[in-house]
């Protein structure tokens, strides 16, 4: 019985850690990608939405020491991707942050678009 379950926890593990995908162009898509690659393999998107999010910086190695930043925040730039594939397929949905792919999420059927 430990057995199995230590089994059915490894593979949920691995699914979660694998995280969605999305194939363009004969070649997948997924976390860590290029705003670039994504744009160069699925065309442009049907709708693109920009903001920011602010993040504090947890410092970094100085000297072979850590030093911690005090309270300082970046501002890192998101974009959200939202391909629609029409009434017959799922849209999808691509969120970038800094330039790389952070969250593919598969959403409802696509819409048919108005001329």
């Amino acid at each position: 019985m430990k057995r199995l379950l230590s089994a059915v926890i490894l593979v949920a593990l691995s699914w979660n850690a694998r995280g969605e995908s999305m194939e363009c162009s004969d070649k997948i898509i997924s976390q860590g990608d290029s705003i670039s690659k994504v744009a160069t393999l699925c065309g442009n998107p049907t709708q693109v939405d920009h903001t920011s999010i602010v993040r504090s910086a947890a410092g970094g190695f100085v000297n072979g020491q850590w030093v911690a930043s005090a309270g300082t925040q970046i501002e890192i730039p998101v974009e959200v991707w939202l391909y629609n594939l029409g009434p017959d397929r799922l849209m999808r949905q691509i969120r970038f942050e800094d330039g790389r792919v952070v969250k593919i999420e598969t959403l409802d059927y696509g819409y048919l678009e108005k001329s």
